[in-house]
Order: C-alpha cells, then structure tokens, then sequence
C-alpha cells in the first residue's frame, strides 16, 4: 500500500468529519488496518502496516486543523492471519473501536466477508484485495484502491498474447503473423485469462 495513497485517504475522511461549529479541543480520528501480520504473509501485512503508519507520521507532524480542531490521527491496527473467521473477528472490533477508515484486508478472502459488516457499520473500507466480487454488491463505504482480477487477468492474457505471437515469429516462421490470426490468438488467450480470474474461489486466502 502506497503511503502516498493513504495520506490521500486519511485526509478526506478527517475532512469528512468537519463540524459546523469551531471547537478548540484536538479531536482524534481513528484509522483501522487489518491484514496478515503474522504468518507466511507477514511481510506483506507489516509492509502495509508501516506505509500506514508513515502516511499518519507525517499529517501529525503538520498539526492539522480541520474544522477548527486540532486533528491527531491514530492507528488501530490488527493482524487477521489472513484467515476469514479471525478476520470477521477482527474486523469488529476495529467497528467497536469507532474507527472513521479501514486498510486492508490484503486478501480477498478475509475482503469478502467483512465488507457488508464494515459497510453497515458505515466505515470506510479500502482494500486492495482483487477478487471482483468484492466491489459488486454495490455497497457505498467499500473501495478497492488496486486492480481486480478481470483486470488483472486480461492485461496477463494480452501480454501473453503478443510474446507468443513474437516468439513464435522469430523461432518458426521468420514472417509476420496475419493480422486475423493474431487477433484470434489474443482473444483466445484473454479469454482464458479472464476466466480463470473470475471462477477463482474467494474463500482461498493464498493470494489476494
């Protein structure tokens, strides 16, 4: 996650909190993480963990003033071992902590089961999980900040496509491939890209 990125998110949902009324009292916002902070996916999770933190680090270091308050941002963070049942568990107490935002998860699925908690608590939650079921109910507090599956998939399928072309160009023909038949390999190899992206399991947390 790019602490640039959550700078961005951190600043919007503080500016969301703005009153009508001047007060002179710091108020303090609350920002929730959760991801694997523990186990094989450790290294990933603490590395989101730290660009959050950094992200927070320095707005804190400006002294910000949203709405006539002195704004202090504080991490809440949580590891959810990249495991469903922990993450529903975690997720709320991130809820029960009053937290206005919600990094992570980092898997989908841990993402897939908490959102409608988070949704109907009102959080925000901004994930980078990919599978694309995720962003597909609709729900208004939930945000995917990376690309999904689909997207992902049909770039590699691309990819993919024009080295086959290349390389079958330069090892067995030595003559451009027609036009037609490039086309229809790329399809064919989108097609197979983006299918197994959107058919792949949601409760399987080895990968985003």
């Amino acid at each position: 996650m790019k602490k640039l990125h959550a700078g961005a998110w951190l600043t919007a949902v503080a500016l969301s909190m703005v009153s009508a009324h001047a007060a002179t009292e710091e108020q303090v916002v609350k920002i929730g993480l959760t991801g694997p902070l523990t186990g094989p996916q450790a290294a990933i999770g603490k590395d989101d963990e730290n660009g959050v933190r950094l992200a927070i680090e320095r707005l804190n270091a400006q002294g910000l003033v949203i709405g006539g308050r002195k704004t202090r941002f504080e991490l809440v963070s949580q590891d959810d071992a990249a495991d469903p049942r922990i993450g529903m568990t975690v997720a709320q107490r991130l809820v029960d902590d009053n937290v206005k935002v919600i990094f992570g998860p980092f898997n989908s699925g841990v993402a897939i089961p908490i959102s409608n908690l988070v949704n109907v608590a009102g959080i925000v939650m901004a994930t980078v999980a990919s599978n694309p079921s995720i962003t597909q109910h609709g729900y208004p507090y939930v945000f995917r900040i990376s690309a999904s599956d689909t997207q992902l998939g049909s770039r590699m399928g691309e990819f993919a496509a024009r080295k086959r072309l290349w390389i079958g160009n330069i090892r067995r023909t030595k003559r451009p491939i027609s036009s037609r038949s490039s086309h229809t390999s790329k399809a064919r190899t989108r097609k197979a890209f983006s299918t197994a992206a959107t058919t792949r399991k949601p409760a399987r947390c080895a990968n985003r």
